[in-house]
C-alpha cells in the first residue's frame, strides 16, 4: 500500500500512541501539591470529556508532529500515602484518532499501522506504582497495541484536585514512551531503526486523566 505525504505524517501520529517507556519530562506540580496536600486514596473513573491523549512522533527526521485519541475510558486509584495500593487502568480508542487530517486519519487507522478494524482499542493495566519523589510515581504495567502487549513503564504526576459542577475532580497526567516497531508498526521506519527516516520509530504519549468519584 502506497501512502501520501499526508500520510506518511499522519502514520508518524499512530506510532505515538504506542508509547510506554520511561521518559524524563516534567510536569507541573499543583500548588496543593506541592503542599503536600494529599488526596483521599479512592477509586476515580476517567471523564471522557475531559481526559485527553496526545501522541508525538518525528516526521522525516525533522519535524515532531503531534496528534490525539479522542476516546479514553477507565479509571485509577491514587493513594498517596502507600503508592503501592494504587491502580491504573485505561482504554484508549484507536478508532477515534485525529491528527488534523481526514485523509490521514484513514490512512493510519488501516492495516500499515493500527488497523483499528482489527484492533481497536489500546490498553494500559498497571502492574505496580512506587513513588518517584516530588508528587511523581514510577508505574509499569502492560501496554497492548496492534496485537501485542509489552511491559512498559509509566511516569505519572499528580496534577491538582478540584470539583466540576458539584463533583470532586483529580487530575494525573503520565508521560510514556515506546518504539512502534515493538508493536509491529514498521511502515516508512528507517533502515537503522532509529528517528531520521521518513516516519520516526520513537513515540511519546502524554495521557492527561480528569477522576470523578467511581
Amino acid at each position: 500500500m502506497r501512502l501520501s505525504r499526508n500520510a506518511h505524517t499522519g502514520a508518524l501520529a499512530l506510532a505515538l500512541v504506542a508509547a510506554a517507556a520511561a521518559i524524563s519530562f516534567t510536569l507541573t506540580t499543583s500548588p496543593m501539591a506541592a503542599a503536600g496536600v494529599t488526596a483521599d486514596a479512592g477509586s476515580w473513573k476517567a471523564d471522557p470529556v475531559h481526559s485527553t491523549c496526545v501522541f508525538r512522533i518525528r516526521h522525516a527526521g525533522a519535524t515532531n508532529f503531534y496528534g490525539m485519541f479522542r476516546g479514553i475510558s477507565g479509571g485509577f486509584t491514587l493513594d498517596e500515602e502507600t503508592p503501592a495500593n494504587s491502580s491504573f487502568n485505561i482504554t484508549i480508542k484507536t478508532t477515534q484518532i485525529d491528527t488534523g487530517n481526514a485523509k490521514r486519519d484513514k490512512d493510519v487507522s488501516g492495516p500499515d499501522f493500527f488497523n483499528v478494524r482489527q484492533f481497536p482499542e489500546a490498553t494500559f493495566v498497571s502492574t505496580s506504582v512506587e513513588s518517584a519523589g516530588d508528587g511523581a510515581y514510577k508505574v509499569k504495567g502492560n501496554f497492548a497495541l496492534h496485537g501485542v502487549t509489552k511491559e512498559v513503564t509509566a511516569m505519572v504526576r499528580k496534577v491538582a484536585e478540584g470539583s466540576f459542577r458539584g463533583t470532586k475532580r483529580l487530575g494525573v497526567e503520565a508521560v510514556l514512551q515506546i518504539k512502534r516497531a515493538d508493536f509491529g508498526m514498521t511502515a516508512f521506519l528507517a533502515s537503522d531503526g532509529g528517528d531520521a527516516g521518513p516516519l520516526g520509530n520513537s513515540v511519546v504519549i502524554i495521557v492527561s486523566l480528569e477522576g470523578m468519584p467511581a
